[in-house]
């Protein structure tokens, strides 16, 4: 079996020196079907090529072109939160065509806004819906706005739901009672 395996995944290592002489690997795996390229320094995964669409490979990944960048005390590995959204909103629709009109013009008409940090699709099927990171102030007029012009080109209404981000997962309450305990399981 790893026989098998083995001619048909593949490794390679490129060496390259960084300023100052630090020097570190890049490591390139393939097994046919998907690309894999990881920088030694940080673990940083500079790529990861997929068949879109029409079966060319594309790079998933969004981040600096050249290793060298990774460098530069930037700390969002080339790239902020919200352009990522949007890169990952423009792949997912013209190299994998898994958006629709819609979502396009929701991704669009907020892209030139400078209250908005990024957006893209999310979900998906049947329409999706987008997620938009909006300054605070202008969640309102922003709800607004978009609203009407999407009525107004798509002849379609749109909802649009506000959400906050919160501190995440933590343990509220400790207990000693076992699960079923602490949850009253309804039949029906």
């Amino acid at each position: 079996m790893i026989d098998s395996v083995s001619k048909k995944f593949n490794i390679e290592c490129e060496n390259i020196e960084f300023p100052g002489g630090k020097r570190v690997s890049v490591f390139h795996l393939t097994n046919g079907a998907m690309d894999v390229g990881i920088l030694s320094y940080g673990a940083t995964i500079l790529s990861i090529r997929v068949p879109d669409r029409f079966g060319v490979k594309r790079n998933v990944v969004a981040g600096f072109k050249n290793p060298l960048q990774y460098l530069d005390s930037h700390p969002y590995l080339g790239c902020t939160v919200g352009e990522l959204m949007y890169q990952t909103h423009r792949g997912l629709r013209e190299e994998f065509d898994v958006s629709c009109r819609e979502l396009d013009f929701l991704v669009d008409f907020v892209r030139a806004s400078p209250d908005v940090i990024g957006a893209r699709m999310v979900g998906g099927g049947f329409g999706g819906c987008t997620i938009n990171l909006v300054k605070e102030d202008a969640v309102e007029n922003l709800s607004e706005k978009i609203s009407k012009e999407y009525e107004e080109n798509l002849k379609l209404p749109l909802t649009t739901y506000v959400a906050t981000i919160e501190n995440g997962a933590s343990i509220i309450e400790r207990s000693s009672k076992s699960i079923s305990e602490n949850f009253r399981i309804n039949k029906f």
